[in-house]
């Protein structure tokens, strides 16, 4: 109780906490979170309370609606846009859980009115995937709000990754002293007061500390028992003892109660209104629950609107009401709610959970009905809640030539239209023994590949391959999309044959295919992916070949105003695998933002990698942070471990730059533990460049060296010369210069020279140089150090020119020119200032200290060191702006303002929103703007690898 109570305090402080209580059912969780909402009632704080219904992880924002349901008056005071998507969630499947969280945040923000509040939420381990997410969004986008969040949860194998983010409190037995004050306060007085001190530590003992067996403890036990004077049974049977409690108490209700009981225990989460509409179906209403509630079975939640909400007291009495009720009851109560479900309008989802629990096998109406809703999720945009109702009909139908029909199209919608994720294991078995055509083979294999791509990325790239060379036979039109997933995961796992393989057939459907059909995909696809292949393979020369002509096809397409969003999608990832539109304004990427915001977890997921990567480029890594923060959490919305990993790469690449350890250690753990697992080499790559790297910045030259090491090895080049092996070969390069090895680092040298000359890309040219400059001496080694900087120079790349200018000017101090060795590490030195880079920042002021400069003097004043968007930000707050106002007026997120605050405090020396408006004033009488400022990146597009977007 202490750290929630830690949480409120922080809360009222204006640092927002998010805390999970884990434990087994009956540890009493539930307690916990009413003995806080007393505490935070008589803080002042205002409350929201709800739950996670059994079985709700089929139905879509579930526990969103639910929360809503509490919050009338809020909703009513909120923008319209805003309510209107609320309202609409289970309605509209294309909501995205950012624009939710977005919605709720504003949405707490009408609610708290100058004060803090309390969220709680009761049985996550139950609650569906989207709420998870938008909750976890929230939660994150909170910071400095006046707002507590705290959930609870059962303990699982397999705990939602997205929790891991919420400070986990565990929640288990009691110890004795606190388990004899439950049971005290359970018992009827006239027993406590009897009740001898030993014989309570002993049924406490028996109740094994169980905090709800001790709170039904009078049912579990007669008053002979609890007393001493009968033999207790030792072990008590916990959960059997329990189940049959609350079982026993619901068969002993009235049958009217029973009925509303049954009807609510079945109706958990889809809304008072369906509970109304059953009650009254039933003959019965909420007055029947009364009897329900003076047995402990019930309870009735205060609403903000007056008007309370019933509930059971406990989840596991929901699964003793419906084990008692038996199977024939419970089935048709869920298919009243069905019937109410449709009456009502509600949601294709909340239909499709009903209809299916409530329909026996066999049964040709709801095999017809949950296909007319499938139809309907269709019309209104949910193609995940499509997906189900397929395969929910599939396995209700008892014709095997229909079922196998319906889990084709389940696994067609699913992989072509839905970006979420149904129970893939039942619809593969339902697959597996079928007796398909070669089109539904296609689907079958494909969705094989997708889901084993989770485990094995090279099982992954044999069923694609299996798939893709059925499609060919029977000219699917899902082939290209095939074949490039394909590709993609072949260079994943370094398999080089087949990534060769795979690029040629798709430039073979390319040639055959009409002009007017490739779908998704831009017409230099097949240029791009055979070219791509070409030097990750090391035909650096073939592969410009191919990327020259992409590069054109890309440079002279025209975006009209109606254009597919998903070729647009992919047009913005060729893009970036091109080189092309380096520029934070490009238009193309602007816009793919704007129409996918919110929309697309996956595809947002992609994107917000994309502008990583660019505002990486150009020095912006407070922003690079918070997109990939993003990124990462919207990949771990959709629950997909390869996108994990390529945000996880980027993500690495930061932490390389800006330092921080233990945050590297982190995301370089996990990196590595899913590639491990999947099989995926270049994340692995990626985590071994990355670690090298900042080992070099802090001049660890053994662990550079341990880490640089394996991408000497017969590994894929990557899709351009930044990726790690590359870049990592001149870093190692470096390792053993310094460390004195220079005939290797000279024999490795010549290979990075002879590999990358065919590239034209202006990053090659400068890896090319630098490795040149770092074995050279001399004139010599300055001019290639000189033609390395204006290399990066051109490529707009802020961190490789800063590097250049380091090691240009370490080189020249070794050479005894300490006056020319000053000036390029003074500009190093501010370079590494400006971005954030610390690590390397003190490199270079070590280097400038032992030239003789005591002060670094050259490395610019404070405002100058800011980034050209930490300056906006930091202005637009010295002016008065909140961060939700500015973060409106830059077209930013909430999150990313705050990232680009702290980093400007913490660059100002200042603590406060006075003195940095202070520190301002001062500033703008001395200094004058600096050349970013007349003319800065669009804000809202200041923000990579390619995929395909189903």
């Amino acid at each position: 109780m202490t750290e929630l109570t830690a949480v409120l305090d922080d809360a009222r402080e204006g640092r927002s906490r998010s805390a999970l209580l884990v434990g087994d059912a009956g540890m009493g969780k539930s307690t916990l979170l009413t003995a806080t909402e007393r505490i935070a009632r008589r803080r002042g704080f205002q409350l929201v309370r709800t739950a996670s219904p059994e079985g709700s992880v089929r139905m879509r924002y579930a526990v969103i609606e639910d929360l809503l349901g509490a919050l009338p008056e809020a909703l009513g005071r909120v923008d319209p846009g805003d309510a209107q998507l609320l309202v609409g969630l289970t309605r509209s499947g294309s909501v995205g859980p950012g624009r939710v969280a977005s919605a709720l945040l504003r949405l707490f923000a009408t609610i708290q009115d100058g004060e803090p509040l309390l969220v709680l939420i009761d049985d996550l381990h139950w609650a569906d995937s989207a709420s998870i997410a938008a909750l976890t969004l929230t939660a994150g986008r909170l910071q400095s709000r006046p707002v507590a969040m705290v959930g609870a949860t059962r303990p699982q194998t397999t705990m939602d990754p997205r929790l891991a983010r919420w400070q986990r409190i565990d929640v288990g037995v009691l110890d004795e002293p606190a388990a004899l004050q439950v049971l005290s306060a359970s018992l009827a007085p006239d027993i406590s007061a009897v009740l001898v001190g030993t014989q309570a530590e002993q049924v406490v003992r028996v109740l094994g500390c169980h905090p709800l067996a001790i709170r039904e403890c009078s049912r579990l036990l007669t008053e002979d028992q609890i007393r001493g004077s009968a033999h207790i049974p030792d072990p008590i049977p916990l959960t059997e003892r329990l189940l049959s409690a609350w079982g026993g108490a619901f068969c002993a209700l009235p049958l009217p109660s029973q009925a509303a009981v049954l009807g609510l225990c079945v109706t958990r989460g889809a809304g008072s209104g369906l509970l109304d509409w059953v009650l009254a179906d039933c003959g019965v209403s909420r007055a029947d629950l009364t009897p329900a509630v003076e047995a402990g079975l019930v309870q009735f939640i205060p609403g903000s609107a007056g008007r309370a909400r019933p509930d059971v007291t406990h989840t596991l009495i929901a699964s003793a009401v419906l084990t008692a009720a038996g199977d024939g009851p419970t089935r048709a109560m869920h298919g009243r709610a069905a019937r109410g479900a449709r009456a009502l309008n509600l949601a294709p989802a909340v239909v499709v959970n009903h209809l299916f629990a409530g329909s026996d096998p066999g049964d040709p109406a709801a095999v017809h009905a949950l296909e007319a809703e499938a139809q309907r999720a269709l019309d209104n945009d949910q193609a995940g809640t499509a997906a189900r109702a397929l395969q929910a009909a599939a396995e209700l139908s008892i014709s095997g030539e229909h079922r196998w029909r319906l889990a084709a199209r389940a696994a067609q919608t699913l992989l072509t239209v839905s970006p979420y994720v149904v129970e893939v294991e039942v619809l593969l078995d339902l697959l597996a023994s079928a007796d398909l055509t070669p089109q539904e083979s296609i689907w079958a294999d494909w969705l094989r590949a997708e889901y084993t791509a989770e485990q094995d990325m090279r099982a992954s790239l044999a069923f694609l391959v299996m798939a893709a060379d059925r499609a060919r036979e029977v000219g699917s039109e899902a082939l290209p999309q095939i074949l490039w997933s394909a590709a993609y995961t072949a260079w994943a796992v370094g398999d080089r044959q087949t990534a060769l393989e795979l690029a040629g057939a798709f430039v073979d459907w390319e040639t055959l295919a009409d002009p007017q059909a490739t779908g998704v995909l831009p017409p230099w696809a097949g240029r791009t992916l055979l070219g791509l292949t070409r030097f990750q393979l090391g035909d650096v020369a073939g592969a410009e070949e191919e990327l020259a002509v992409a590069r054109e096809m890309a440079e002279d397409w025209e975006m009209s105003a109606d254009v597919d969003i998903g070729l647009l999608v992919n047009v913005v990832v060729f893009d970036q695998a091109l080189g092309l539109h380096r520029s934070s304004s490009d238009p193309r990427l602007h816009t793919a933002v704007r129409r996918l915001e919110g929309d697309s977890a996956e595809t947002m997921s992609f994107l917000r990698n994309i502008q990583a990567a660019r505002a990486l480029r150009v020095g912006e890594t407070a922003l690079a942070r918070s997109l990939v923060d993003e990124g990462l959490d919207l990949s771990r919305a959709v629950q997909s471990s390869p996108n994990i990993i390529l945000r996880l790469c980027t993500a690495v690449r930061i932490d390389a730059m800006t330092g921080g350890s233990e945050v590297m250690a982190l995301h370089r753990d996990e990196l590595r533990m899913l590639s491990r697992r999947l099989g995926h080499a270049s994340g692995l790559a990626y985590a071994n460049r990355a670690e090298g790297l900042l080992a070099l910045a802090e001049g660890w030259l053994d662990d550079a060296l341990g880490a640089l090491e394996p991408l000497t090895a017969d590994l894929l080049l990557g899709i351009g010369p930044a990726d790690p092996v590359p870049s990592g070969r001149v870093d190692l390069i470096e390792a053993l210069v310094r460390t004195g090895d220079l005939a290797r680092a000279t024999g490795l040298a010549g290979q990075v020279r002879q590999v990358l000359a065919p590239s034209g890309h202006p990053i090659a040219a400068g890896l090319r140089h630098r490795a040149a400059a770092l074995v050279a001496q001399g004139e010599s080694a300055g001019a290639e150090f000189t033609r390395a900087r204006e290399a990066f120079e051109e490529a707009g790349d802020v961190f490789q020119v800063a590097r250049t200018r380091l090691l240009h000017g370490e080189m020249l101090r070794h050479e005894r020119r300490p006056a020319e060795a000053r000036d390029e590490l003074r500009a190093a030195a501010a370079a590494f200032e400006r971005i954030g880079a610390l690590p390397w920042q003190e490199r270079a002021l070590g280097e400038l200290r032992a030239t003789g400069s005591a002060v670094p003097a050259g490395v610019g004043t404070a405002w100058e060191s800011l980034t050209a968007q930490e300056r906006q930000v930091a202005r637009a707050v010295a002016q008065g702006g909140s961060n939700r106002e500015v973060a409106a007026a830059l077209f930013l997120s909430p999150r990313t303002v705050e990232h680009h605050l702290s980093s400007a405090f913490r660059k100002l020396g200042v603590r406060s929103r006075t003195a940095l408006a202070h520190s301002l004033t001062s500033q703008a009488r001395d200094a004058q703007e600096s050349p970013d400022d007349a003319g800065p990146p669009d804000p809202e597009t200041a923000w990579a690898e390619p995929s395909p977007v189903r």
